[in-house]
């Protein structure tokens, strides 16, 4: 069984559930558009794919691109980022607890396993925002409601 894959994160005791639950699907929009950008969480592009998987037949039939790396050969994987919970002061994000195939594509990801041992140098860690976003996106939602 693979650990599930999740983000959570601090918001504004005075948040209302409606607000938390805006604000959690601004934070998971927020990963997406950033990690097809090619971005991580902390701002770094992402590592460059091996030649082995630029090699192969999943990456040439997805007609990817050898130095745009955006985390998405089929798009399930940011697809599939979703509210997990909100509760008075925090809002978590990630994968279903059951989904071992999309959570372990995601750890490998993370950590830079890719099936293999984990790989700082290979990782590409996309679940998360600096806290400037998150800012940016509390006042967003508190002037919405």
């Amino acid at each position: 069984m693979v650990k599930q894959q999740k983000v959570r994160f601090d918001v504004p005791d005075d948040f209302t559930p409606e607000m938390r639950e805006s604000l959690g699907i601004q934070f998971a929009e927020e990963i997406r558009r950033r990690s097809e950008s090619g971005i991580d969480k902390d701002g770094k592009k992402f590592p460059k794919y091996s030649k082995a998987y630029t090699e192969s037949l999943d990456f040439n039939n997805a007609g990817k691109s050898k130095t745009k790396v955006n985390l998405t050969l089929s798009g399930d994987m940011l697809i599939a980022l979703d509210v997990l919970t909100h509760r008075s002061g925090s809002v978590t994000i990630g994968y279903e607890k059951d989904d071992d195939e999309m959570n372990g594509k995601v750890e490998g990801n993370r950590i830079g396993s890719y099936g293999g041992k984990p790989d700082s140098t290979k990782a590409r860690d996309f679940l998360g925002l600096p806290e400037s976003v998150q800012e940016k996106l509390i006042r967003k939602v508190r002037s919405n409601f």
